[in-house]
């Protein structure tokens, strides 16, 4: 049930905004109680023990950071993502107390994402819209972020090709399996991705290096790998489409491939499957042809620096090249091929203003998402980013060594335990293929902030991590966890998921007695967010009203640029001049590079800066 959860919020948008999926949230947190309470309080093992405590810690920290966070509510809201991957940790761990819990945990990883690629393919080819779903040549869509639609495709990739592995599988189920894995690796050719491609590329190497039963990974590999390659040039056509009628005709050309390449490689899956129940190799050919996978791949890597430094006679100076293209930032659209071998973007930037704030601010950070604020003020790019795109960055700059720790004693110990229980069982190899490639992705982009990715990879990490049994205890003792759990949920989400409801519901209907109800409702449940403040303001029957108004929400959240120049606005429309200025520079202070601010000053009288 989460999984769906999960997936229908990818399907309208997968948005970061709290008023999105808190209810979500409340929803898990919800079946999560309903688990408990029914008995199911699983036992969960050292190492999970340890994750789910960083995860608390984090969500703990986070609301802590509330208190001197630029943006008091968006640090409350990434204390409520911290919880919400707690929950769906301990919900896939209580689902999965069972002798199949691993393989329940595998194949609904494996499900989710394929589902979700399935019908987008299908939008695609027979949609009255498919271009739509891209941007610059690039499937965004569900989701709307390019590199999130990448991740949560290849979250089911490692899950879906041992699944795809697995002699004991029914041979139609394999198949399906082999179809669900070549079209991940399709939906992420569509995306793209860099960050999904190395992702993808240390995983590989992780998983066939540390999983067990890695060989019998070798054939689902190289026929869902054949299958895509077969299908690159289709998949990669919307990139290379520059006028609207051919995005079309490529988007539906690039949804077409997928779909055939998703049913060659089921065939071919299902052949495989077939022998495969037939075939026995004895243990001597296996290690023969391990350790010629061994010699393949270090004469791969041998071959291939020989060829680079054929076609690249000065290394250094490439190296120098592709170093000052991370450094600095390329148009938005590029042209060529594929923009797989592309290195231009603003990260170094972002990490740069992320390192600096950290430097100043090491133990507690600047708080939970105070990024974007400090962002504004130290930039040298034209973006806006919201985000340091990089949970490592993201954590040190906004919550500091103690956060970082949180973090780490989460993140880390899921990725080690999942690669230790790799070693020894061959359904958690693709939990352990999936933790990895999240992980790295993360740790180059925003990738933690979605909510319609981190619900399948906690719930999947909590499935794999446990240990098949519930904890014994007295009678009443589930079902006062179960309350428990309800009453956190009731306490910590519901407030801020009600008060976005009413907000909207009032924006709906301005000026009416119900709809200033509803927004001093929604001011009390939650105190932290200004939205009420400015949706009463925008409904203001006077321009006293109104500034009234947005001087409380400027005293309310002192560093939010957006309400100081609103305000500034609101004395300008006033005629108050002078007030307009004061106020308008102090927005510019909080973001110099805006023109809109530079515009209303202007308005205001102000002298050119």
């Amino acid at each position: 049930m989460a999984l769906v959860l999960a997936g229908r919020l990818a399907w309208h948008g997968g948005s970061i905004d709290a008023a999105d999926w808190t209810g979500t949230e409340a929803l898990v947190l919800a079946l999560l109680a309903l688990t408990i309470g029914a008995g199911g309080i699983p036992r969960l093992g050292r190492a999970a023990t340890v994750a789910a405590a960083g995860l608390a810690g984090l969500a703990a920290w986070s609301g802590v950071s509330a208190s001197y966070s630029a943006v008091p509510a968006l640090a409350r809201d990434e204390a409520l993502l911290a919880l919400l991957a707690l929950g769906a940790f301990l919900l896939g761990a209580a689902a999965c107390s069972s002798v199949h819990g691993r393989t329940i945990a595998t194949v609904g990883a494996a499900a989710l994402p394929a589902t979700l690629a399935l019908a987008l393919c299908l939008e695609l080819r027979y949609g009255a819209h498919p271009d739509h779903r891209f941007q610059f040549g690039r499937l965004t869509s569900p989701i709307g972020y390019v590199n999130a639609e990448a991740s949560l495709a290849l979250l089911g990739f490692w899950p879906a090709l041992v699944l795809a592995a697995r002699r004991r599988g029914h041979p139609l189920l394999r198949a399906l399996a082999f179809g669900a894995a070549t079209l991940a690796l399709a939906t992420w050719l569509m995306t793209q991705s860099k960050g999904g491609a190395i992702a993808l590329a240390a995983s590989a190497v992780a998983v066939l290096v540390v999983g067990r039963g890695r060989l019998r990974l070798l054939v689902p590999l190289a026929i869902v790998t054949g299958a895509t390659l077969l299908a690159w040039g289709p998949l990669t056509e919307p990139f290379r489409a520059t006028e609207n009628g051919t995005l079309v005709h490529a988007a539906r050309a690039a949804g077409t491939a997928a779909l055939l390449a998703a049913l060659g490689a089921a065939a071919a899956g299902l052949v495989a499957a077939l022998v495969d129940r037939r075939l026995r190799v004895p243990e001597q050919v296996r290690r023969g042809i391990g350790i010629a996978l061994i010699v393949l791949t270090v004469g791969g890597a041998i071959a291939g620096a020989a060829l680079f430094l054929v076609r690249e006679p000065q290394p250094v100076g490439f190296a120098q090249q592709k170093w000052r293209n991370f450094k600095h930032t390329t148009v938005e659209r590029q042209e060529g091929a594929t923009h797989l071998l592309t290195f231009g973007s603003n990260r170094y930037d972002f990490w740069r203003v992320a390192a600096h704030e950290f430097h100043k601010h090491p133990i507690a950070g600047i708080g939970a998402r105070g990024f974007g604020r400090a962002y504004l003020i130290h930039k040298r790019s034209i973006e806006t980013p919201e985000r340091a795109h990089s949970i490592w960055f993201d954590t040190l700059s906004e919550l500091g060594l103690v956060g970082f720790a949180f973090a780490l004693l989460a993140f880390g110990t899921i990725v080690l335990a999942l690669g230790d229980a790799a070693r020894v069982e061959s359904l958690a190899t693709g939990a352990f293929g999936a933790a990895v490639l999240w992980l790295v992705h993360g740790s180059g982009d925003w990738i933690w902030t979605f909510p319609a990715i981190t619900i399948p990879f906690f719930a999947l990490a909590g499935g794999a991590l446990t240990t098949g049994r519930l904890v014994r205890v007295r009678p009443h003792t589930p079902l006062l966890a179960g309350i428990t759990t309800f009453a956190l949920m009731l306490v910590t989400v519901v407030p801020t998921w009600l008060a976005a409801r009413l907000v909207d519901h009032a924006q709906g209907q301005p000026g009416t007695a119900a709809a200033a109800t509803d927004l001093r409702w929604a001011k009390r449940l939650d105190p932290l967010s200004t939205a009420a403040l400015e949706a009463q303001a925008e409904q203001a029957p006077t321009p006293g009203r109104r500034i009234a108004l947005l001087r409380e929400a400027v005293r309310q959240n002192p560093r939010r640029v957006e309400l100081h120049y609103a305000l500034g606005i609101a004395y300008l429309d006033a005629k108050r001049k002078r007030s307009a200025r004061l106020e308008l520079r102090r927005a510019q202070a909080l973001d110099p590079d805006e023109a809109l601010i530079e515009a209303a000053l202007a308005r205001a009288g102000a002298r050119p800066k």
